[in-house]
């Protein structure tokens, strides 16, 4: 379906097939993310969903309105890979509850905020949202050092991470992720003047294997 105009009745036809695992809408103009929204929750066995430069016809709002997403059905599972690279904001969270089997997860270049894909949660001490998360692409996303700095705690099992592209972030983003020491290899933190050395120093402890400034 990549790169064809589809209505809010497409999608649901779309989604509909009940053994249906992988979804490319990549380059799609959709009616409106309301509609891809249900169209998705019907969609109980995906695994595998590619946005990557979607287009919506209708845009929704940018801030998460009071209260979160209106009622939808129960979230897909075990969708396990999510890519919306370049895709503008689909306002609410697309499903009301994260998908705990997600493993990978590509927000680069896009208007998604990460908070859109979580539930509402206290932010002094937030829980375990993404346990199963493996690869985070976050380049070129205008993050703010608030948007980094519980990336550690939300995804503790997280192997690689690409950061690069936020010159709003600081030291204060990549400090927290000394607390990866056991399962961080892959780090991109390229074009971000306010991160020092002090900050490269802290990360010592991590099995890095690949690191990119």
């Amino acid at each position: 379906l990549s790169g064809t105009s589809l209505s809010a009745a497409d999608l649901a036809a779309a989604a509909s097939p009940p053994g249906l695992t992988s979804l490319d809408l990549s380059c799609c103009c959709v009616e409106a993310a309301a509609a891809l929204r249900v169209a998705l929750c019907a969609a109980r066995r995906l695994e595998r969903l590619l946005l990557d430069r979607l287009e919506c016809a209708c845009r929704p709002p940018q801030h998460r309105p009071p209260g979160g997403a209106p009622p939808v059905a129960q979230s897909p599972a075990p969708l396990r890979e999510l890519r919306l690279s370049g895709c503008p904001s689909l306002g609410p969270p697309l499903w009301p509850s994260a998908p705990l089997s997600l493993e990978v997860l590509d927000l680069s270049g896009g208007e998604t905020p990460f908070s859109h894909l979580l539930p509402p949660g206290p932010p002094a001490s937030p829980p375990v949202r993404l346990p199963a998360l493996r690869l985070l692409l976050l380049a070129d996303c205008r993050l703010t050092d608030a948007d980094a700095r519980p990336i550690s705690h939300l995804c503790p099992r997280l192997e690689a991470l690409d950061l690069s592209g936020n010159p709003l972030l600081s030291d204060a983003a990549v400090l927290p992720l000394a607390a990866l020491r056991r399962t961080l290899r892959s780090l991109a933190l390229e074009r971000l003047p306010l991160v020092t050395a002090h900050a490269l120093a802290a990360l010592r402890a991590l099995p890095l294997q690949t690191l990119d400034l």
